[in-house]
């Protein structure tokens, strides 16, 4: 049985039934900060709360999810896709260490 992420854990859901914005980025910024509960799948790979890695880590998987759903049904799940965007967008603006950049 696959263990939940720490993201959907965390209370973070896109898309017509998710959260609306503010409540995205408020869980957003919970995740950055929180130390990630041993139970959740991957947990190791989230490194430190207000690290680099994390957000590393969380931009990676909004990427990773949004695109998914590009690959799957680009028109059906376009509100997930805006919102995935969106909160990339606020992740690299608020959470980003100065000097840093992404490999990517």
């Amino acid at each position: 049985m696959r263990r939940e992420g720490f993201l959907a854990h965390m209370g973070y859901h896109v898309g017509a039934g998710g959260a609306p914005v503010r409540e995205r980025h408020r869980i957003l910024d919970q995740c950055y900060s929180h130390r990630v509960p041993e139970h959740v799948e991957n947990a190791a790979s989230w490194g430190a709360p207000n690290s680099f890695q994390r957000v590393q880590k969380m931009l990676r998987t909004l990427d990773g999810l949004a695109e998914n759903f590009r690959r799957n049904d680009p028109e059906r799940y376009a509100d997930a896709i805006a919102d995935y965007e969106e909160d990339r967008n606020y992740l690299l603006a608020k959470h980003l260490p100065p000097g840093k950049w992404l490999p990517w």
